[in-house]
Order: C-alpha cells, then sequence, then structure tokens
C-alpha cells in the first residue's frame, strides 16, 4: 500500500507538471494563429491556421484528459491512505508478505505485541520480536507456509506471558508465484479463551447445584415420612401399632 500511495503521489506530480505546461503551449499555439492571420506573406497560410487550430484543439483536449486521470488518481491516493489508517489500527495484528518471504507491511498491534517489522525476511523478523524460542519455527512455518489456513495456536512470550491467537492466512494473486503476497491476521483469543473456561465451570456448577438440588428433594420425602413414623412410635402405646410404624421406618429407610 505505501509503495502504490508513493507511486500515485508520484503520477500526481507527473501529471500536475504536464497540465501546468499545456496552458502555457496552448498560449502560444494561438498567439501562433494571431501572427499567422496578420502575416500576408505568408505562404500556405490557411493549411497552417488549419493544423495551429487543431494542435490548439489537440492541446485543450490532452489537458482535459490529464484533469480527469489527475483527479482519478488523487482519489485511488485518497482511499489508499484511509486504508492504510485502517489497517495501521486495527487491533488484530496484520503482517504481509511478498513471494520471496520479506516482511513487506505489519501494523503498530504487530509491532506491539509480536515485535514483527517490516523490511525483514520472516525468519529474521520473529527472531528479532518478542516470541519465545520454542515457538519459533511453529510461528516460522506458518509464516512461510502458501496454504490457506484458519487455526487457533498457544505461542509463549519471551516476557513469560503465554498467547492464544487464531490465525488466518489469505494468498493474493496466487497464480503468479513472483508477484502473489500473503496476508497473515492473528487474532488475540487470550481474553476470549478465559472467558470460555469461566463460563464452562459456570456450567458445571450450575448443572452440579441442580444435581444436589434434586438429590436433597429425593432424600427429603423419605426423611419426612420417617420423622412422621418416628414420631408415631414414640406417642404409641400398643406394641403391635409400634411393630407396624417401625415396619414403615424400615421400608422408607430402604
Amino acid at each position: 500500500i505505501t509503495r502504490q500511495l508513493q507511486g500515485l503521489k508520484e503520477q500526481t506530480h507527473k501529471l500536475e507538471r504536464q497540465s501546468a505546461k499545456v496552458p502555457t503551449v496552448t498560449r502560444h499555439a494561438r498567439e501562433l494563429i494571431g501572427s499567422a492571420k496578420g502575416s500576408a506573406f505568408l505562404g500556405g497560410l490557411d493549411e497552417s491556421q488549419n493544423e495551429l487550430e487543431s494542435l490548439s484543439a489537440t492541446l485543450a483536449r490532452i489537458q482535459d484528459e490529464i484533469s480527469s486521470n489527475l483527479g482519478r488518481i488523487q482519489d485511488q491516493a485518497h482511499f489508499l491512505e484511509n486504508l492504510e489508517i485502517i489497517l495501521e489500527n486495527c487491533d488484530d495484528m496484520i503482517v504481509i508478505t511478498d513471494a520471496t518471504d520479506q516482511v513487506i507491511f505489519s501494523n503498530r498491534a504487530a509491532k506491539d505485541e509480536l515485535g514483527i517489522m517490516p523490511e525483514r525476511d520472516v525468519r529474521h523478523a520473529l527472531a528479532e520480536g518478542l516470541l519465545a524460542g520454542p515457538d519459533y519455527e511453529k510461528c516460522a512455518g506458518l509464516f512461510e507456509a502458501w496454504d490457506e489456513c484458519d487455526e487457533t495456536m498457544n505461542i509463549s512470550l519471551i516476557d513469560g506471558n503465554e498467547m492464544t491467537v487464531r490465525a488466518r492466512t489469505k494468498v493474493m494473486r496466487p497464480e503468479s508465484e513472483s508477484h502473489r503476497t500473503k496476508v497473515i491476521i492473528l487474532r488475540d483469543c487470550t481474553e476470549h479463551q478465559k472467558l470460555e473456561r469461566q463460563l464452562y465451570r459456570s456450567e458445571k456448577l450450575a448443572s452440579l447445584g441442580q444435581l444436589i438440588s434434586g438429590v436433597a428433594h429425593e432424600l427429603n420425602n423419605p426423611l419426612a415420612a420417617i420423622l412422621g413414623f418416628a414420631e408415631l412410635c414414640r406417642d404409641a402405646k400398643d406394641k403391635a401399632e409400634i411393630s407396624r410404624n417401625l415396619e414403615v421406618l424400615d421400608r422408607q429407610a430402604r
């Protein structure tokens, strides 16, 4: 994007210089026409006048085309500038590599979170970054592979922290091996993973609470009966009645 933007700016300056010359050339052409009209001794006056008028019209048309092209180029440059601002300030880590595995762009998040700087080959960019040694080869393989992927991986940083990232790659112009580029988008999912684990634990605790509540309900029913018949046994005076109540207690206890 930066190179394209620079190229568009150079084209803009070139067209502006060319456009600035057109009025001068047109004025000179008109002066020649006027001079030709006032010079009776010039041979082929009519033919020369027609040629100069045609040249003047051609130059005017060229000026209109230059102005039109200049407007389109300025619109494209404005669009690329906005796109660069969006990519630079995106929360996702974005890295773009070329066909030779050179990092040609890394946004602010990629620089801050992983220390990946542009204008370096992938391995040097990763080696000079913030990745811990064990994950260097894993990330290098992801950056160098030309197969599109969408996977979640855990990486360790040199400060001892761990990061869970969702890595997605997209190959641009895959039909041209010499001009293809690859966009690597890394999204920090560490907090999302923590929230998912907390939600999973909360759901397990909720299920456990429901189970305990159900068990307590199942226990309360026979316990209520046992307590009721124990009260009857205590107040009963007939041994037969006591025996019947004890049989009920036995059945409820089992």
